[in-house]
């Protein structure tokens, strides 16, 4: 069964039409690059390429019925750090491992993405994951200990180029340094991008970071590069704190997030919770969120370890149907050991909602109630941490998605619980960075 109505569902379709009609110089819209530790001395890459399906595919792989083919992925740049300059080392070829279709539009619609020449819905994209493995054996015999492997692909959308400029490459990169002694895997995400966007609606977007054996996460929003050393200009008075047009108040457009609606652009800096009210609808922009990790060495201090990077691109869109909304703004609490928690997650929409659950630390369950009203179902968190757990931070992520057709409306949210063991030192929130 088909929830729309026709009229509004044929000017959903005509507006994507239009606002990818303006994209076609450039196929990618985003890249992640993640990294982890196969043996001591050597690492395994992992390229994540997000890519319009209605454009051209690489060397004739990908989804949708475009004829038209761009070159293959090119190999990763791996680059190591001496005396403060990044020496390029090697370049190694990428092996592909899967296609995976990612187009959130609901049951029964046929997107951009699959085979059929007129699809329900126009729009479409996929993630090509592609694997390389990297042996740092002789480079560390040389003496280098932090390395960044690096993407060049072309091209970006010419949406987000200034008239006039040419259109940079879709450069990104990751970071691995043990110059301080730790060797550690880097940080994975467990959210795929929203690349399109309800305008005139709140945003609530988390990358899904799963934390493996960090101290520590630091999260900032950072520009989009064509090189290491070229940052790519915003059109329209833009930038990367603010890559597209939100609700403002004020020349500063101080961030506000608990406002009704928010206000500027809201990036949480230890779960990467993201929220903002975009009020131009047709508008494309890149956001680019670096995420680090820190550890602690035999002294007791934090060092960092690792840093990736996910850059993509964001389009605004008109829909009678609001993304669903987490009531409550509170992300980070303190629990106990050996003490229950419970945490209840009330979420408003018009219409019925299902859940989706990422990295919840060990012992930690989850339970669903239905209501009579929408959206019908909700979501609690229970926890007893254990007196093993003491001093540490965890992540749990909730992805939230509605039942709209042909877009489901989608939301997350990451929560970070410090067990602590003093029942006396649990408060309703802790605000710390490393």
């Amino acid at each position: 069964m088909k929830h729309y109505k026709s009229i509004g569902f044929f000017i959903l379709i005509l507006l994507i039409s239009i606002v990818n009609n303006q994209l076609k110089a450039g196929h990618i819209l985003g890249t992640e690059l993640t990294y982890q530790f196969v043996t001591n001395q050597s690492v395994e890459l992992t390229l994540k390429v997000y890519r319009d399906c209605q454009e051209c595919k690489f060397n004739g792989v990908g989804g949708g019925t475009s004829s038209e083919n761009c070159s293959e992925i090119p190999p990763i740049l791996v680059y190591g750090v001496s005396n403060g300059q990044r020496n390029l080392l090697q370049q190694s070829n990428l092996s592909l491992q899967s296609i995976e279709n990612i187009s959130n539009t609901c049951s029964g619609i046929t997107n951009a993405c699959g085979t059929s020449s007129s699809p329900d819905y126009a729009g479409g994209t996929e993630v090509h994951i592609l694997k390389a493995t990297i042996n740092l054996q002789t480079y560390e015999q040389q003496g280098y200990c932090h390395f960044y492997f690096a993407t060049s692909i072309f091209s970006r959308s010419n949406a987000i180029v200034i008239p006039g400029n040419p259109i940079p490459k879709f450069f990104n990169y990751s970071e691995l340094d043990f110059c301080g002694g730790i060797k550690s895997n880097s940080p994975q995400l467990s959210i795929a991008p929203n690349f399109f966007i309800v305008s005139n609606n709140s945003v609530h977007y988390s990358l899904g970071i799963q934390k493996g054996d960090a101290d520590s996460i630091s999260v900032s929003l950072v520009e989009a590069l064509s090189d290491f050393e070229t940052a790519i200009p915003y059109p329209n008075g833009r930038n990367y704190k603010s890559p597209l047009t939100v609700n403002c108040i004020g020349a500063s457009c101080l961030s506000e997030p608990t406002a009704t609606p928010p206000v500027g652009f809201y990036v949480e800096p230890t779960t990467s919770n993201t929220i903002f009210f975009p009020t131009v609808t047709g508008q494309v922009g890149t956001i680019v969120y670096e995420i680090t990790k820190w550890k602690k060495n035999q002294f007791n201090q934090f060092v960092q370890v690792g840093k990736i990077r996910r850059d993509y691109q964001i389009q605004t869109i008109f829909s009678s149907n609001k993304e669903p909304f987490f009531e409550r703004f509170q992300s980070e609490y303190a629990v106990c050991s050996g003490v229950p928690f419970q945490l209840n997650i009330p979420i408003i929409d018009n219409q019925e909602i299902n859940y989706q659950l990422f990295t919840l630390p060990s012992g930690m369950t989850s339970s669903i109630s239905t209501m009579n009203q929408a959206p019908f179902k909700s979501l609690s968190l229970s926890w007893t941490p254990q007196s093993n757990q003491v001093g540490e931070s965890y992540y749990a992520t909730v992805r939230v998605n509605d039942i709209n057709c042909p877009l489901q409306g989608l939301s997350s949210k990451t929560f970070k619980f410090n067990v602590v063991a003093n029942p006396s030192l649990a408060i309703q929130k802790i605000i710390g960075d490393c």
